[in-house]
């Protein structure tokens, strides 16, 4: 896979109309030719992504002599190489190699260029902006561009992965069961508690509302665990207890306080199957004894009420 990846780029190039750029980025990401990726950023995103690839060689490198045999297949685990290739890779190479590995950006974003029309294009000097639809979404993406040489370049890998909102839409309900408990799992890792939050179903938003609020009366009315939870979280019991239900669920997470962290453990455990009935689904969880209850709502599948 790595070398077809680093395969030479082919037809994949910059265009001289932005929207041949899309349709050339469209192809990188489809077959999976992320060298081909590399090589339509424009000159500045070139030597940004080189910048910050050369500091994480130059880190390897100095940790090589130290590297234990667990650590050394982990980095294996994450890059598919030894650390004493990694360091010696072109930018492009690891860039492709980064990108070959990072699975939610893979599958995400193809699933999102598989169907995505051009609707318009604004050109304005040496800028423009590609408007792209996506079947189901209500708001279009848009994808800033700029001509470098006559040739029409993506700005920087960031604004990509902005543009098509990638992280919001990887911690987003999904349209099957598995797909909402995988964003559960992104939310839990990217510490976005409040995004976790609107993974539950209004029902069990209803429950969870409950369980903060007792436990915003629990800190309030005792002394010592009023001491105790701003040693652990900076808040104060009277701040904490004016909190909304969601804000209050966010920073018991956050701190790692209170009986939510349940939950998140919970959900973190590995996914084995979803049995769905009509609107009602149960997941089976590796570790888990019972299953995990779900509900659809608008097409999407969101956590319910866990008791």
């Amino acid at each position: 896979m790595l070398l077809a990846a680093l395969a030479g780029c082919g037809g994949i190039k910059p265009k001289r109309s932005p929207e041949g750029t899309f349709d050339s980025l469209r192809t990188a990401i489809l077959e999976e030719n992320y060298e081909a990726l590399w090589g339509l950023l424009s000159a500045s995103a070139r030597q940004s992504e080189s910048a910050r690839i050369r500091a994480e060689q130059l880190r390897v490198e100095a940790e090589l002599p130290n590297l234990i045999k667990n650590e050394q297949w982990a980095f294996r685990d994450r890059y598919g190489i030894a650390p004493e290739e990694f360091v010696n890779l072109s930018p492009a190479g690891v860039f492709a190699l980064e990108l070959l590995h990072s699975r939610r950006l893979r599958t995400s974003l193809r699933q999102l260029l598989e169907s995505a029309k051009v609707k318009d294009v604004s050109v304005e000097g040496e800028g423009a902006v590609v408007t792209v639809q996506i079947p189901g979404e209500a708001e279009p993406v848009k994808l800033a561009l700029e001509k470098q040489s006559g040739l029409w370049r993506i700005p920087e890998m960031a604004g990509l992965l902005d543009a098509f909102d990638m992280a919001a839409r990887a911690r987003r309900a999904g349209d099957i069961p598995a797909d909402t408990h995988r964003a559960a799992r992104v939310c839990i890792a990217d510490g976005a508690y409040g995004d976790l939050w609107e993974l539950f179903s209004k029902d069990g938003r209803k429950w969870l509302s409950g369980l903060v609020k007792e436990d915003q009366e629990a800190v309030a009315r005792d002394e010592e665990a009023s001491r105790e939870f701003e040693r652990n979280t900076g808040l104060s019991a009277e701040k904490f207890a004016a909190l909304s239900p969601k804000e209050a669920f966010v920073v018991e997470l956050d701190s790692s306080v209170g009986r939510l962290m349940h939950i998140v453990r919970l959900l973190t455990l590995e996914f084995v199957k979803a049995d769905i009935v009509g609107d009602k689904a149960e997941l089976t969880l590796r570790g888990l004894r019972g299953g995990l209850p779900l509900e659809r709502e608008n097409g999407r599948w969101y956590f319910a009420r866990m008791q």
